[in-house]
């Protein structure tokens, strides 16, 4: 079954799965950040306000971050602030890059330890990239270089994937023939989940694990995931700034700096272990009451 961009229509409006999708990725990142902010004494509404001012400003980021590496694909004004064409494309890199600084700053005004936001903001991102990128597969975008054993690649996936993976007509880039093309956003998707996996084994398993360090693990977990991905995916789709892919550079600075940051909180910072966080049932029954 092909998978038509536009799941619906009202009136003139057209709402597409890609929408769908960054939504329903934002609401399951913060039903579980809720729960987990329960256990290590997150109020609510920090949570809630905090959401509401960064995920536009996210958004805004991640935009502009697009913008700036792709001019040359916008003819006008409406396109680069999405009135025409909308905001397919959003470069999240520049999205995590404001989101972490926003989160600096809101816990810098509200005197609370920007580690036990990161704690809940980490595993967050890795879900909305997780659902996010399916958006891109129902925008039939972000493909890798042509399938070669197309009868493997039919036998190893299901056939939802594979009938959407061959890319035609408008959905082909310049100089591309139609075929089948490696979908990059299920290996970056599936990657990503077998981060989140290891995250939510780790907090409740880990004895050294200490608040913050879930934002170190982030950034170097996903600049090796998307360092891998983009050996498949396609030249012309890429960000380039000359002959340089930004987004690998990125990747090897999100290693890089998440490297740095957890040696840094080691040297400099306030070392709470993250069980010691936790708050136990029976006191959280207490409170209640």
């Amino acid at each position: 079954m092909w998978i038509d961009p536009i799941a619906f229509e009202i009136g003139n409006l057209e709402v597409r799965w890609y929408g769908i999708l960054i939504v329903t990725g934002v609401l399951l990142a913060l039903f579980m950040g809720l729960r987990e902010g329960k256990k290590i004494g997150i109020d609510e509404d920090f949570i809630y306000t905090g959401l509401i001012i960064c995920l536009p400003l996210a958004m805004i980021g991640a935009r502009i971050w697009y913008v700036l590496f792709n001019l040359g694909s916008f003819d006008s004004f409406a396109e680069v602030i999405g009135l025409k064409g909308g905001f397919s494309g959003l470069a999240i890199q520049g999205g995590v890059i404001v989101a972490i600084i926003f989160v600096l700053i809101y816990c810098h005004k509200k005197k609370v330890s920007p580690y036990r936001l990161f704690d809940i903001l980490a595993p967050g991102l890795l879900i909305g990239q997780i659902v996010g990128r399916w958006g891109n597969f129902c925008n039939h975008e972000l493909y890798g270089q042509m399938i070669e054993d197309v009868a493997l690649f039919q036998k190893i996936l299901p056939d939802f994937i594979t009938n959407n993976m061959y890319i035609s007509g408008g959905y082909l880039l310049p100089g591309l023939t139609a075929g089948y093309y490696h979908p990059m956003f299920l290996y970056e998707s599936s990657l990503n989940f077998v981060g989140l996996i290891i995250i939510l084994i780790l907090r409740r398993k880990s004895k050294r694990l200490e608040s913050g360090d879930f934002l170190g693990f982030y950034l170097i977990w996903y600049g090796i995931v998307r360092t891998i991905t983009e050996s498949f995916r396609h030249e012309g789709e890429v960000l380039l700034l000359g002959n340089i892919r930004i987004s690998v550079v990125m990747s090897i600075v999100f290693i890089i700096g998440g490297i740095l940051f957890l040696i840094f909180k080691r040297l400099k910072g306030q070392r709470v272990l993250y069980q010691d966080l936790i708050i136990p049932d029976q006191e959280k029954k207490a409170t209640k009451k």
